[in-house]
């Protein structure tokens, strides 16, 4: 985290009529004291002001005719700024560098006061991401509902003014009434931990929480109502449906197996077919395969019996001539022995004989041909016959399938029928479950009560209220104030007790010094804890004990414990204690008391004379 610091080095009062009114600040501690009605109450509003109030200026006559006012600030680790803005109020413009009168060539950067639109900042955002704060989140109710950080939550603690400083409210609570408690406490935990509220979860309060159980008890009876119509309208029986939810999912199961059985038939019936339908086409194609070869062989046969019939010529034509070649010639009567041709006989002969051995063995041939085809008539009627009780088989099992498949359809329908069935009563038995869960959903609404332990948890960690109080103590001994200086801190009323006594149960300038040693306790400790703070601290008339009651008459006569403290040495110490502890913040002190007479050593002084004829005589005299 940043650990940046505010230090405001001037601020001033323009306008074209008027000479600039100007009052400078050291870094350190800075006292303005002086009579009333010299300008201190509004050199802290206007301070105010220009840090983001929203309370216009007191329209004092001092203020006529200044137009703008400027404030010089440095932001450590940054630079320097000036801040500028109207006196009627309004947006800002920001300048870089310490501005003593408005330049009109300088750039300057326009902050809004309140959200800005896309592309601009607001001086809140301006402010809170170099202290290192931008996009943190503060509760602003015990029941958890988150706004985001304002640089208007920091003024109960940098900015205290009169009415704050001795009021008898929590010194954690500024002057914004009970409705900002919640967000001013939680501020103070983001102080003493440097962690926001974001994580936490809104939880409702009593009259939100009972405005939402009312909607969402009709919200319940409407449903409830649409379901009961439903429930009404398709389910006479309600009472049996679970029953009958049951009767249903034994009947899909045992289809179901019956599915799968008959499915398991099926295949094998599918199997079957298959290896009788490879067979018989392998039979088929035996059985042409015979016919093809009866077909060859029974041409080869023709062809046996036509070469017998040819040699049976030839024989029959050598038997011819062998006979007349035995008797006289029909031509010449010429005797045998006479005739010429005697020797031609013989070889007529040995071709005859050739003849009959040939068509001997053609015969054979024919014979062995005739087996083979005898044979294969066999083999052709055996396989024709085989083929034959396959087809019968066959067209057996494809009247098998379509009766099983058949079968198989009417168990999927019936299955279907069921699971549609039990759909429906599963929808019913689901109807009827909602409407119980409807029923003691109500119930449960209706009982709901607002507790406080539902809320979040916005109490700050006991250990650093703790070393807070225990800082506190060491300041209050550092000034000398009254007693063992023992400080606890009261959850109830969320202020310090001193000595076992409410801090508030003191006079108002016991308040007042006690409010200051808190805020001051609280800066030191911020500051050691290396936690993002201003490091600025505006207290007005914190030494109100030191009054002099007849010349304030109006702040009323000084109580025991004033008196008390008035008589220490307590206003001196305040002011060394606040030089020793310069280097970790500014102080800027207003007061109408008489400071200590060695004030020039340790504060820069600014002395508003009033009526007097010399000096300063208030913020806008010179």
């Amino acid at each position: 985290m940043n650990n940046n610091r505010i230090i405001i080095k001037n601020i001033s009062f323009i306008g074209n009529s008027r000479k600039p009114s100007r009052l400078d600040f050291d870094s350190g501690v800075n006292l303005i004291y002086g009579a009333s009605n010299t300008g201190k109450s509004f050199l802290l509003k206007a301070i105010d002001f220009i840090f983001g109030g929203n309370d216009q200026l007191p329209d004092i006559p001092e203020r006529i005719g200044y137009d703008y006012v400027l404030l010089g600030l440095t932001i450590t680790n940054v630079g320097d700024f000036t801040l500028v803005r109207s006196t009627k109020g309004g947006n800002y413009s920001l300048y870089n560098g310490l501005l003593n009168e408005l330049d009109d060539n300088a750039k300057a950067t326009i902050l809004t006061v309140s959200n800005p639109p896309k592309g601009m900042q607001s001086l809140s955002q301006f402010l809170l991401e170099k202290l290192g704060f931008a996009g943190k989140k503060l509760a602003k109710s015990v029941t958890g509902v988150t706004e985001n950080i304002s640089i208007r939550d920091f003024s109960t603690f940098f900015i205290v003014n009169e009415t704050t400083i001795q009021s008898e409210k929590s010194v954690v609570e500024g002057d914004l009434g009970p409705l900002k408690t919640t967000r001013e406490r939680s501020f103070f935990r983001l102080l003493l931990t440097g962690s926001d509220d974001s994580s936490i979860a809104q939880i409702p309060d009593k009259k939100t929480l009972a405005t939402s159980k009312k909607a969402k008890i009709d919200i319940l009876y409407d449903l409830l109502d649409v379901i009961e119509k439903r429930l009404e309208q398709d389910y006479s029986d309600q009472d049996d449906l679970p029953d009958q939810y049951k009767r249903l999912t034994n009947t899909i199961t045992n289809g179901n197996e019956e599915y799968t059985e008959i499915e398991k038939v099926i295949s094998e019936i599918y199997k079957e077919k298959s290896i009788l339908e490879n067979d018989l086409r392998e039979i088929e194609i035996n059985i042409s395969e015979s016919e093809q070869h009866i077909s060859k062989f029974s041409q080869l046969d023709n062809i046996y019996n036509s070469d017998i019939e040819r040699l049976k010529s030839i024989e029959e034509a050598s038997n011819i001539v062998t006979l007349s070649m035995d008797r006289n010639c029909d031509l010449c009567g010429a005797p045998p022995e006479a005739q010429k041709f005697k020797k031609g006989i013989e070889e007529i002969e040995k071709s005859k004989n050739a003849v009959i051995a040939e068509i001997i063995k053609i015969g054979k041939l024919k014979e062995e041909l005739n087996l083979a085809i005898k044979d294969l008539n066999e083999q052709k009627d055996f396989m024709i016959s085989q083929a034959s009780n396959m087809q019968n088989k066959l067209q057996a099992l494809k009247t098998l399938y379509l009766d099983k498949q058949e079968k198989l359809n009417k168990v999927k329908s019936s299955m279907l029928e069921s699971v549609n069935i039990r759909e429906k009563v599963k929808e019913g038995i689901s109807l009827i479950e909602q409407k119980n869960d409807i029923n003691k959903r109500i119930r449960d609404t209706k009982s709901e009560k607002y507790s406080d332990n539902d809320r979040p948890k916005l109490k700050a960690p006991d250990n650093l209220i703790h070393i807070l109080c225990m800082k506190v103590s060491e300041i209050l001994k550092a000034w000398d104030f009254p007693g063992e200086c023992d400080v606890s801190f009261d959850e109830t009323e969320y202020d310090i007790k001193i000595d076992g006594k409410l801090r508030t149960n003191n006079g108002k300038g016991v308040r007042a010094i006690t409010h200051s040693a808190f805020k001051i306790a609280l800066l030191l400790l911020c500051e050691e804890q290396k936690l993002p703070y201003p490091g600025l601290l505006i207290l007005d008339s914190p030494l109100v004990t030191y009054r002099d009651p007849i010349k304030n008459v109006k702040d009323g006569t000084l109580s025991e414990d004033e008196i008390a403290l008035a008589k220490t040495d307590l206003k001196e110490k305040f002011f060394k204690f606040l030089s020793e502890k310069k280097h970790i913040g500014q102080f800027i002190i207003l007061e109408n008391v008489d400071p200590p007479n060695n004030i020039k050593n340790y504060a820069h002084v600014e002395l508003f004379y009033g009526n007097s004829e010399s000096g300063k005589k208030g913020f806008f005299n010179n």
